[in-house]
């Protein structure tokens, strides 16, 4: 999944818009790693580990969280348990029970809907919610 963060920092990074953006770092990544596999070889797992550390926070909104909360709680709480999962569970564990509680929230919010009686108001044509 390394390879996934750092080029999603590369596309980030150079403000990419289009799908074209992606192609182009595929292709450079895999002449990359064809031409500098023995050099990573050996280079250290912790090193590796840096690289990656080094190109995360510009993958990371840290505004948005406080943004969810000061908006809708529901989605904010939602986000922290996606968060907290796959911190500490892994990635596919964190994408299926986020997806999962997603869902859930979604069907509760579609099911408990804003419906009001209307209602006449005495000597009026005027409709309100009683």
């Amino acid at each position: 999944s390394g390879g996934s963060f750092s080029g999603s920092a590369i596309i980030a990074s150079f403000q990419a818009s289009s799908l074209m953006h992606n192609f182009i770092n595929s292709f450079v990544m895999a002449v990359i790693l064809l031409a500098l596999t023995p050099v990573i070889e050996i280079l250290p797992k912790c090193t590796l580990a840096a690289i990656i550390i080094v190109a995360l926070p510009s993958l990371i909104d840290f505004k948005k969280p406080f943004e969810l909360a000061r908006v809708k709680m529901d989605d904010f709480l939602l986000w922290v348990f996606t968060f907290c999962i796959t911190l500490f569970s892994g990635v596919q564990y964190g994408i299926v029970c986020g997806t999962a509680l997603s869902l859930i929230v979604l069907i509760r919010r579609s099911s408990r809907s804003d419906c009001v009686e209307l209602g006449v108001l005495p000597g009026t044509a005027i409709y309100r919610a009683l």
